[in-house]
């Protein structure tokens, strides 16, 4: 391994599940010692947002440069089996942009699709590491030091 990036997703995004959560009980005052829908309702949507809590808590972009490839793994989808191996000799051309993901993938968190930009695995930032591969596919993800990963991919793409 060359060199490796961690980018975690967005921490606050957990805290603003909970505010709905909240004005339901609020609004709703569920009876806990009758168990009927209302009770059933609150439980349910509960559960349901401490799931999507959990799963901003815990998600991650991982971005490994090893010497023959680059490995790029996004948990929760890394859980089932999409981490993905570019060998440097795939690809065809590669450049660090800043990108407005919003406008470019429509949202953040999460593997988005873009017509200019191919797949793009999206965290927080706005720099990216684009590539064309010789396939012809394009895949984007999120970096935290440009700098750093334009000196591997000068010397690495390069030589292949």
């Amino acid at each position: 391994m060359i060199y490796q990036e961690k980018i975690k997703g967005f921490k606050w995004f957990a805290l603003v599940l909970l505010a709905p959560l909240i004005l339901i009980y609020q609004t709703t005052k569920p009876d806990f010692k009758h168990l009927n829908s209302d009770f059933y309702q609150f439980v349910g949507f509960s559960l349901f947002l401490v799931f999507l809590m959990l799963i901003v808590l815990f998600q991650y972009l991982k971005i490994t440069f090893n010497p023959d490839f680059l490995q790029v793994s996004y948990v929760p989808y890394t859980l089932l089996g999409a981490s993905k191996k570019i060998k440097y000799s795939d690809i065809k051309h590669w450049e660090i942009l800043n990108i407005d993901p919003i406008y470019s993938f429509g949202g953040v968190g999460g593997v988005r699709k873009s017509k200019t930009y191919g797949e793009g695995y999206v965290i927080s930032t706005d720099e990216f590491l684009f590539l064309e591969l010789k396939s012809g596919e394009k895949i984007s993800f999120n970096i935290k030091n440009p700098s750093k990963v334009a000196e591997i991919m000068r010397q690495k793409a390069t030589l292949s």
